[in-house]
């Protein structure tokens, strides 16, 4: 997950911005009830996606991603000093699709 989403940051031109104070949302989308009884059926374990029912479980399963974009440099690092609000949000369960994480980043605006 570090890896790719080290190579997100990069993909969509964001690195190298290096934001030294920044808000973090986190938006998980658990999979959908037809893929998790069909698809995901055939799916091995491994390779299932990974739905987190609470805040800190939610927080600690993305830090392979958080790594990726400080690597990318999109962001300085993940220290408290940096991270000024972490919030965590459960989108419902959709119908179909395998879920999904999004991470957004809010850099602090200097006046």
């Amino acid at each position: 997950m570090r890896k790719q989403w080290a190579y997100l940051g990069v993909r969509t031109g964001h690195h190298n911005r290096n934001h030294e104070r920044f808000h973090i949302v986190y938006r998980y989308c658990p999979p959908g009830r037809s893929w998790s009884s069909n698809v995901g059926k055939l799916m091995p374990t491994k390779d299932k996606p990974y739905c987190p029912r609470d805040r800190d479980n939610a927080r600690a399963a993305a830090k392979p991603a958080i790594d990726g974009l400080s690597d990318a440099g999109v962001i300085k690092d993940d220290t408290h000093k940096n991270v000024l609000s972490d919030k965590v949000e459960f989108l419902p369960m959709p119908t179909t699709g395998p879920g999904f994480l999004e991470i957004v980043i809010i850099p602090e605006v200097s006046s």
